[in-house]
Formats: C-alpha cells, structure tokens, sequence
C-alpha cells in the first residue's frame, strides 16, 4: 500500500495520513516498507488525522474543561476527598489527550466531505487535540499493559507528545519485548491516535 509512495518519503520525519473510507481501520504503523521494517521504525512519527483539513490550522473553540467516560471498572470504595472545582475553560485550553482503550473504538461510519464520524471526531469536535482509540478487540491484559505503558511513558517525559510516546511505546512492544506475544502486531497495533 505504501511501496508507491516511499521514494517520494525519503526526507519526510513525520508522516501523516488522512484515510478514507475503510483506510481508517489500518494501522498504519504496523505496515512494512521495502527492506522489511515497520512505518513506525522508518519515521520519528506516523500521525494519523481525521481528514485533510486538519492539516490546516484553525482556531479550536474552548468547549470545556474535560471529560473521562469509563464503563465496567471497578476502582473500589471512593476516597474520602472533595471533588476538585473545574475551572472554566478559556482560549488555548483543550484536553491533550482522549484515551479510549476499550475495543472497537476506533470504529464509526465513513462520510466523503468528513472522514470517520465516531468517538474520535465526538471528542475531537468536543475540544481534545489527540484521541487514542483500538481499531479492534484486544485482550484486556494486553490492553491493561500496553496503556500503563504508553502512560508512563508520556508522563515520564513533559516534553513528549502523546504522537511520540505512543510511537515509543509501539516501538518497545515490537522491537524491545523479550516476550514473543507482546511483539504480536496484534497486540499493539490496533492503538491509533488521531489527532486535528
């Protein structure tokens, strides 16, 4: 799929693709060039966006001042603390970062002038400036580890994007794991970020 367009890559660092229609189900980092390697080896950064337009700066409304959607997890009994006071949102404030680890999140329906319409538009469109998403089911040990994993890494270093720790984590995962079924492209491959 990428063979064509690798000669024309060859100075490019970051590559970022808007797919269309069914593309937005590749990983893309995932794929192999022509000497076998992975796209995520090949570029310092493979960033996948909801369209083309978003390539093009553009004022982001603040809509908010964030959001956390959880379903079927149990963190035990509340601690006994105060809620935090959300501030209001102001110009520039946005959440970095949507994490949806749950399967199939990446998923929505294709429209020709908008690209994918699902969860990663909804909280794009709601003010996050990065949704993560998993294209397909995974197990949820694989999932548990391979989130801790891109948290820590993001968090362990401010000036890492959620683009580069979720390349660095993929990295460690396919290249760096001792563990033959962590290395399964399965098993990290379906972990995208959009970003706009």
């Amino acid at each position: 799929m990428i063979a064509p367009l690798l000669d024309h890559l060859a100075a490019v660092d970051t590559l970022f693709i808007a797919p269309d229609g069914p593309l937005h189900a590749v990983p893309f980092g995932a794929l192999t060039d022509d000497r076998d390697r992975r796209l995520l080896e090949r570029f310092a950064g493979v960033r996948l966006l909801q369209t083309g337009r978003d390539l093009v700066a553009r004022e982001r409304p603040a809509t908010g001042t964030g959001l956390v959607a959880l379903g079927g997890v149990d963190f035990g009994p509340p601690p006994d603390t105060e809620p935090a006071a959300a501030a209001p949102a102001t110009d520039g404030d946005a959440v970095p970062l949507t994490g949806l680890s749950a399967c199939n999140t990446g998923q929505g329906v294709f429209d020709d002038s908008e690209g994918l319409e699902g969860l990663p538009r909804a909280f794009y469109v709601a003010g996050a400036k990065a949704v993560l998403v998993a294209l397909w089911p995974i197990g949820d040990a694989a999932t548990a580890t391979f989130m801790a994993r891109f948290y820590e890494t993001w968090l362990a270093d401010p000036t890492l994007s959620p683009a580069a720790a979720l390349q660095r984590t993929k990295r460690v995962h396919d290249i760096g794991s001792a563990n033959p079924a962590a290395r399964d492209p399965a098993v990290w491959a379906p972990f995208v970020l959009y970003e706009g």
